[in-house]
């Protein structure tokens, strides 16, 4: 079936918006990376930012920071706290959240 020009024009946008997102990912990568002291070819990182598919740190922040830049509720923070720090904040929270879990003592509730 073929697209109009109006359906052609809003995928390139669409299109255009997720480069554009994927690239300022890239861009603040290194500096959570830094701010986590994880290295980039690493794998430390991996399970606590996503679904344990991807190779290293540095695919799966990148891919965790473009759906944080992605997601609604963190643009409106954004508005009010620099998105590095705002991303910062949700890493460690996000890794604290996990790391709390595993130490849970499972065994206990049963």
């Amino acid at each position: 079936m073929a697209k109009t020009r109006k359906e052609l024009e809003a995928l390139l946008a669409s299109e255009l918006t997720a480069v554009e997102l994927r690239r300022r990912a890239a861009r603040i990568c290194p500096l959570l990376l830094n701010q986590v002291r994880a290295l980039p070819e690493g794998i430390d990182l991996v399970c606590f930012v996503s679904d344990c598919s991807k190779t290293n740190n540095r695919i799966a922040l990148i891919d965790w920071i473009n759906r944080q830049l992605d997601c609604p509720v963190f643009q409106a923070a954004a508005e009010y706290q620099p998105e590095e720090s705002l991303l910062l904040d949700r890493l460690t929270g996000q890794i604290s959240t996990r790391l709390a879990a595993n130490d849970h003592d499972w065994e206990a509730d049963r």
